[in-house]
């Protein structure tokens, strides 16, 4: 419910983990402009969009993997209590 209060901003940084199944790289989590019009039934979290692109811009994986991104990045997360300085340095 508090989503609509965040900033259009966000970021956070962790390190990647291949044996985890994370990737150098970056996930962008974009919101759509047209609202709730036009559902997509491939895109479970709409009007929400992921999307993990490999730091040579090669896409990872899509918006119709989302479940599969929000998991890899629960399990690299869910020990870390504080940020990670070796990942932001």
């Amino acid at each position: 419910p508090q989503i609509k209060r965040l900033p259009f901003g966000l970021h956070a940084v962790v390190p990647a983990d291949t044996e985890l199944g994370l990737l150098p790289g970056v996930i962008f989590a974009l919101r759509s402009r047209k609202g709730q019009t036009e559902r997509n039934p491939n895109n479970r979290i709409h009007p929400y969009f992921l999307t993990y692109i490999s730091t040579d811009g090669e896409i990872i994986q899509n918006y119709t993997e989302a479940k599969h991104i929000l998991d890899i990045m629960r399990k690299i997360c869910r020990p870390h209590g504080e940020p990670i300085p070796s990942a932001y340095h």
